[in-house]
């Protein structure tokens, strides 16, 4: 009798699964019976203390995903492809400074994120010897960013980048008060592949320890840019053959429209807490 009115209690402690309730139970069944008889109570009594008690009954997920936001700078080499750009750019290359803040979606190194900053440059140059023009680029600009981690710091992304372009063109003759100057307005849109490197650099205390809380990245991209072309209507204005030297007519005549596509290169910075 007494091995048939405990074994539905062992069955219901050999399935249990807190193995600490379950050690609670087997010694209750083996009081005597006056005892065993406040089994249940007890049992039901320390249930919520052992489950309260044990490590990880509810753990949280400690790479549950949660937003970050970051800020950035960086430089931006552009390689046009149009031979025009030469009238304003000794090289081949168009620089820019790029600055601005990220939202990302998940965590700092990996999943997908979002960038809205500006970017600005200056190029200056003689021309023809005669002349000294000046161009200046402002962009607004925002991307979308996909990151996928290699191994430990290491990893890999994608951005397509979308761009409203501000350009503004001035020429101006050594010898006489003969200025060209105008802006123009274009669209650009780029896609990149890059490759970072995310360091932690502060760490906050959580109830498993330190967690990181900040962390720096360094990172380099290469891709295509390809852009409407900016068109300076004043540089393709009638010339007074009479009033205005050879050397500026030459001028007006080959900056009309400026085409900015081409390869892209661009390496920066970037904090995220």
């Amino acid at each position: 009798m007494l091995r048939r009115r405990n074994q539905p209690t062992l069955e219901r402690v050999a399935k249990s699964r807190r193995p600490l309730l379950a050690l609670v139970a087997g010694c209750v069944s083996l009081l005597p019976q006056g005892a065993r008889a406040s089994e249940s109570t007890l049992t039901s009594t320390l249930a919520p203390m052992v489950e309260d008690s044990v490590p990880n009954a509810q753990p949280e997920e400690a790479g549950e995903p949660a937003t970050t936001i970051g800020a950035y700078a960086r430089f931006n080499s552009s390689f046009p492809s149009n031979s025009s750009v030469s009238v304003i750019s000794e090289s081949t290359a168009l620089l820019q400074f790029e600055a601005g803040g990220e939202y990302m979606f998940s965590s700092p190194t990996d999943g997908f994120a979002l960038e809205l900053g500006v970017a600005g440059g200056l190029q200056d140059r003689r021309i023809f010897e005669q002349a000294e023009g000046r161009f200046s680029l402002l962009s607004l600009q925002a991307s979308a960013i996909y990151r996928v981690p290699l191994w430990s710091s290491l990893g890999v992304y994608g951005r397509a980048m979308g761009q409203l372009n501000w350009a503004h063109l001035s020429i101006t003759e050594d010898r006489l008060p003969v200025e060209i100057d105008d802006s123009a307005v274009g669209l650009a849109g780029a896609g990149t592949a890059g490759l970072e490197l995310v360091f932690p650099v502060a760490f906050s205390p959580t109830a498993r320890g330190l967690a990181p809380s900040q962390w720096l990245s360094i990172y380099a991209e290469v891709g295509y840019l390809a852009a409407t072309e900016l068109e300076f209507k004043e540089l393709q204005r009638e010339v007074d053959e009479e009033g205005e030297p050879e050397s500026i007519r030459r001028v007006s005549l080959d900056v009309g429209n400026l085409d900015l596509s081409g390869p892209v290169l661009r390496a920066g910075l970037s904090f995220r807490f």
